[in-house]
């Protein structure tokens, strides 16, 4: 390796849904999709990540799901909503006997949904629920997990931590900028000016 740095591709994506977004493209999954994405956000994971969740990974009635990540991510014990164990009680309630949450064709097999499945499901619902093509793509989930976290004032370590990161580096790329945070900056900006030039 020479030391030069591969320059990112950069594609034609929405960064981030917003909740209304969010709340129609889940409205119009099954329990097992509905499950799987709200898990996605939540839980801030990769399309690849769901796959490794465990039946036993989701802790119901405490609130906790353990995730594995990919990619050099930490994995870890995360806090989970009442919303979250709702959708998954609800998909468990129809879930094909297997030792995975969210089994794949081959409910015996090494590992649940696959890579490639979710990102099909994900472009389904997404379709489905009149989302902008720019928003098809699964990987949306996370940066909304980050970008939601972000304008609703959460720390950047917390967030980091909250999405696996094991550099806060890797945080900072889904930190976007909200209208919300326009509008916050605007008011905090004009409530200190007041105090300064009064």
């Amino acid at each position: 390796m020479t030391g030069k740095r591969r320059s990112r591709k950069t594609f034609d994506h929405q960064p981030y849904l917003t909740v209304e977004e969010l709340r129609t493209a889940l409205a119009a999954c099954d329990a097992r999709d509905r499950a799987l994405f709200a898990a996605m956000v939540e839980l801030a994971m990769r399309a690849g990540e769901p796959g490794l969740l465990r039946r036993t990974d989701w802790r119901d009635g405490r609130h906790e799901v353990y995730v594995r990540r990919l990619k050099g991510s930490k994995n870890g014990t995360l806090a989970c909503s009442d919303e979250l164990d709702r959708a998954l009680r609800a998909w468990e309630a129809e879930r094909p006997a297997s030792a995975w949450l969210f089994p794949g064709r081959d409910r015996a097999g090494p590992r649940g949904l696959g890579r490639d499945t979710v990102r099909e499901l994900w472009e389904q619902a997404a379709t489905r629920a009149g989302l902008s093509p720019r928003a098809r793509y699964v990987h949306i989930l996370k940066h909304t997990r980050g970008t939601l976290l972000s304008a609703a004032g959460v720390k950047r370590e917390a967030i980091g931590e909250a999405m696996g990161h094991a550099m806060l580096t890797s945080t900072d790329r889904y930190l976007k900028v909200t209208p919300e945070d326009r509008d916050r900056l605007h008011r905090v900006s004009a409530a200190i000016a007041a105090k300064v030039l009064a």
